[in-house]
């Protein structure tokens, strides 16, 4: 019967790493769907990005940049400037219609209605030839919980198969 403890702490920490690997580095999921940008040229020159409806939207660069909410200004379509702010955690999306191409989340900003919004994003000295994209605000929520309840799962297993092993010991000692 004891052997079963063992069994559901080995669960436990299968549950738990897998679970892990899938929520680090941030995912979202589903996949966003990218807006239409246009860059005349090159994405350093000043861009548009058309937003289908009002709401959050991620603004995203391929590489590996910091979320950063001074590399990209948006401008609504009544001119006014909108503001920016940094990504709070990171958030990796790989574009599979771009043949595997990473982009990581680097500001949002709120778009109060849906119409054709100016981006202009200055290159980061790193990564020079960066592509920027704009998504609706991505889900990341399930991310975070899942990898806080995969983290709980492995200290359980690992606490459960002490206790079972300290246990045996006391009572192999015992001599029962």
């Amino acid at each position: 019967m004891r052997k079963i403890w063992y069994a559901v702490a080995l669960l436990l920490l299968g549950a738990g790493l897998f679970g892990l690997s899938h929520a680090s580095p941030s995912t979202p999921r589903p996949e966003p769907e990218a807006l239409e940008v246009r860059f005349p040229g090159a994405s350093a020159a000043p861009g548009t990005v058309v937003v289908r409806r009002a709401g959050a939207h991620a603004i995203w660069a391929s590489g590996d940049p910091a979320p950063d909410a001074n590399r990209c200004q948006v401008t609504a379509p009544s001119g006014q400037a909108v503001p920016v702010s940094a990504a709070s955690r990171r958030v990796v999306w790989v574009v599979r219609a771009e043949d595997d191409a990473a982009y990581t989340w680097i500001a949002t900003f709120e778009a109060a209605q849906a119409g054709s919004y100016g981006l202009r994003c200055t290159p980061d000295p790193e990564a020079p030839g960066a592509a920027y994209q704009v998504t609706e605000r991505p889900a990341v929520g399930p991310a975070i919980g899942l990898g806080v309840a995969s983290g709980v799962a492995v200290l359980a297993a690992v606490m459960l198969a002490l206790t079972t092993f300290a246990r045996r010991r006391r009572r192999v000692a015992a001599g029962k």
